[in-house]
């Protein structure tokens, strides 16, 4: 619903402006992980820079990335306990344009049927070059900066790193380690992912809902321990993206 949608940015904005007006910060941070790999059309930037340029026209973009084969193996996993029927053949098979093609495996929306775009669809932000222009080409050249990421954000540097992405001069102490969360083993992804596959054909032919805490309670039920999913087996995907990589590492210090 456009209209509710305009509404719903409408009192983002609100509340934003009204936090703003009372803390008045000389370096505001929004952190949401779900702009980066959930805003794939021109249109919706544009949409994103207008209700934030409301609030300053100093925006600057930066995204914290890992190896995409490591990134792929922990995204997949999480789509797969959020309800993915498919398996990882669907990005080892995109053409040579892996943007477009991870776009166009995407099915589209249809919630009463448990269809959610951001969890069947493929990652197509892993092009990190092509992210980088996408959000470059509406924010501005230069507005982007990608920096890596890696476990050290769990242990008590985690702050440095904050000040460094975000030129945030004062100290701002330490942060209390924490533990990452264990991946899920490769066979309770394959259960999931049969079960999910199930649970979609039984939704798309009958009016049933399946409410999102009875299908965590049913992942749960089948879990099984074991060996995550190995980076290290989705080579194809390190080889396809090493030229990308060696580029940007010229062009983002923060690789």
């Amino acid at each position: 619903d456009p209209a509710r949608q305009a509404r719903l940015r409408e009192d983002v904005a609100a509340g934003l402006g009204k936090e703003i007006a009372a803390q008045r910060p000389e370096t505001l941070v929004l952190s949401a992980v779900q702009l980066g790999q959930g805003l794939a059309r021109r249109s919706e930037l544009e949409r994103l820079r207008d209700m934030l340029w409301g609030l300053s026209d100093d925006i600057r973009v930066v995204a914290h990335v890992d190896a995409p084969a490591s990134l792929l193996a922990r995204h997949y996993a999480a789509q797969v306990l959020e309800g993915r029927a498919t398996g990882l053949e669907v990005e080892l098979g995109l053409g040579t344009d892996w943007w477009e093609g991870a776009l166009a495996a995407t099915p589209a929306a249809d919630p009463a049927a448990g269809i959610f775009a951001e969890v069947q669809g493929p990652a197509f932000w892993l092009d990190y070059e092509r992210l980088a222009s996408h959000w470059e080409s509406v924010f501005g050249s230069g507005r982007v900066a990608l920096r890596s990421t890696d476990d050290s954000l769990w242990g008590p540097g985690a702050t440095e790193e904050i000040r460094a992405a975000f030129g945030i001069e004062p100290r701002i102490g330490k942060a209390e380690p924490a533990t990452p969360p264990a991946a899920p083993s490769a066979a309770w992804l394959a259960r999931g992912r049969a079960f999910n596959a199930l649970t979609l054909r039984m939704l798309a032919q009958s009016d049933r809902v399946l409410p999102r805490p009875l299908q965590m309670r049913f992942m749960e039920e089948i879990r099984i321990d074991g060996e995550p999913v190995d980076p290290a087996s989705l080579y194809r995907v390190s080889n396809r993206f090493g030229p990308m990589l060696a580029r940007l590492e010229r062009a983002h210090p923060g690789l």
